[in-house]
Formats: structure tokens, sequence, C-alpha cells
């Protein structure tokens, strides 16, 4: 059986969570076995983890991203 992680805020609904897992399955098939973590560190959004690919599609990484952009245009000017 395959596991999959998914991290996320704590306020990532049941919903969410249950809507996330059944495309992961859609998608990569039905032996899956998943965990849930919390980090509020996240802010939103979520990382998966599944055999040893990592997703982060959270929205703290997004945010350091476009900081980073900015960052390296101001330099550029």
């Amino acid at each position: 059986m395959r596991k999959c992680i998914i991290t996320a805020a704590e306020n990532m609904s049941e919903n969410t969570f249950a809507y996330l897992c059944g495309r992961i399955l859609k998608k990569y098939g039905e032996d899956i076995e998943f965990t849930r973590i919390t980090d509020n560190s996240i802010l939103g959004g979520f990382i998966m983890e599944l055999d040893s690919e990592v997703w982060d599609l959270s929205l703290a990484t997004q945010l350091n991203t476009i900081k980073e952009q900015i960052k390296e245009e101001a330099e550029a000017v």
C-alpha cells in the first residue's frame, strides 16, 4: 500500500480533505493510505507527499516565492 501524507493548516475542513483524498485516489489509484498532519505555519493550502515526490502548494511557500521575485526585480533596477 502506498502512503500519502497531507500536511495542512488546522483550518482545512474535513470536506476539503476528503475531496482532496478522492482526487488523489482517482489520479494515482485506489491503493493509497492517507495521513493528515496539522501545521499552522502553512497558513493555507497544503503539502502532499506521495511515494518520493513532494508537492508544496502551501500559501506560505507561494508568498515566499513572490517575495523573492519582487526582491530580484528590485535588485535588477
